[in-house]
């Protein structure tokens, strides 16, 4: 019904299946009926921010493993590329 996107996410994660703003009460039987059969709804405008933001998480790249400093982060792309540690450290 609110057209933030923390609501929107909150409603997902606490297992809603389907997100209408209160602009569109007309679509409102069919998403119960589309719910009802197991599907899941997102209104025109709330579907096409989703698919924004998830276009964007794309382009922007997703950091892998977050947790991990900068440092870190270049030493495991090395080991990724198959560069060992062989000469870098004494020891």
């Amino acid at each position: 019904m609110h057209e933030d996107d923390d609501n929107l996410v909150a409603a997902i994660r606490a297992g809603a299946r389907g997100y209408l703003l209160k602009s569109a009460p007309e679509q409102v039987e069919r998403a119960v009926r589309a719910v009802a059969a197991g599907e899941v709804i997102l209104g025109a405008e709330v579907a096409a921010r989703t698919m924004a933001y998830l276009s964007g998480a794309r382009t922007r790249g997703l950091v892998p493993f977050p947790e991990l400093t900068p440092r870190e982060r270049e030493v495991l792309d090395l080991i990724a590329r198959g560069l060992g540690l062989s000469g870098c450290c004494d020891g």
